[in-house]
This record gives structure tokens, C-alpha cells and sequence, in this order.
């Protein structure tokens, strides 16, 4: 599967050059966002009421599901839930989104979180750091308006079945 060169040294410094690239592509992407006005002139999308701030930027909306691991819940008994959910709240901020609501819960995951965030991008490099840490496993889902779904109605697609003609 890998080039017999290849080894455990070189795998780590093609995956650390691999994060800089990614973070270099980031920060350009963030720092040339759009702001709602320039994406609706565009046709891309519609503001969700028209009294909104014209000047702020498009934020995308993200379920997160997390499951934590023993070690993550030991570590969640010691710091307790309103902490995490601070934790989440800066780590949020600090990658310039939001959280919208923050649940535990019981069952097949241990929370459920909503946020804001700029891009996919963002949201990408918030689950590979929190993934990381091994203690807690969390896939996010991007959520979609009610108004996204009829622009996504509209749209054309041409696409044939499997065994359709």
C-alpha cells in the first residue's frame, strides 16, 4: 500500500506538512469570505429576513454528535458539563462561529451541539482537532434551511438510476 521508502518518520512529517497546507488554504479561505450582500447579488442565497444586518457574513449551520470514550467521560465527571460546554463555546468563538444550543444526552451519543461556523473548512478543522484528542469521537452533519431546500429544489439535475434508460 505504501512505497517501501516509506516510513513511520516520513509519515509523520508528510501528515504535519499536510496540516500546514491545510491551515494555510483555511486562513486564506476565511479571510476572503463573502458577506451576505455579495453572495444574494450573486443569486446564491436569500437572507432569512430582510431587516438582518446586510453587512454581516454568511454562517453556516453544523449538528455535531459526540461519543465520548471512558477516558472522556472521566474526564467530563471531573470537569463537569457546564465546563465542557464553556470549552466548546471558546474553541467556537475562537474559530469565528457560535453555539447555538449545547445537549447531553442518553443513548446512541452523549451530547448534541449546534453551531454556527464560517465554512465547511472550519467546521473540518474542528472535528479533526477535537477527533484527535481521542477521548471523545464526534461527525457533524450540515443543516440546511427550509429556503436552502427550495433553492436546492429548483435547480437542475440530470441523473439516470441504476437499470433506468
Amino acid at each position: 500500500m505504501f512505497h517501501p521508502s516509506f516510513n513511520m518518520r516520513g509519515g509523520w512529517i508528510f501528515f504535519c506538512i499536510l496540516i500546514l497546507f491545510y491551515e494555510h488554504i483555511r486562513f486564506q479561505i476565511v479571510n476572503k469570505l463573502k458577506t451576505r450582500d455579495q453572495l444574494i447579488n450573486r443569486g446564491e442565497t436569500e437572507p432569512p429576513d430582510k431587516s438582518e444586518n446586510k453587512n454581516q457574513k454568511i454562517m453556516k449551520k453544523y449538528l455535531i454528535k459526540a461519543c465520548y470514550n471512558a477516558n472522556g467521560v472521566k474526564g467530563l465527571l471531573e470537569d463537569g458539563g457546564s465546563q465542557r460546554k464553556s470549552v466548546v463555546e471558546k474553541m467556537m468563538e475562537g474559530m469565528g462561529g457560535r453555539v447555538e444550543s449545547f445537549y447531553f444526552a442518553f443513548g446512541e451519543h452523549d451530547a448534541y451541539i449546534t453551531v454556527e461556523l464560517p465554512d465547511d473548512i472550519t467546521a473540518a478543522a474542528a472535528v479533526l482537532r477535537v477527533n484527535s484528542t481521542g477521548l471523545v469521537s464526534i461527525s457533524t452533519t450540515v443543516l440546511l434551511t427550509p429556503e436552502e431546500i427550495d433553492a436546492a429544489s429548483k435547480k437542475s439535475v440530470s441523473y439516470r438510476a441504476p437499470g433506468q434508460k
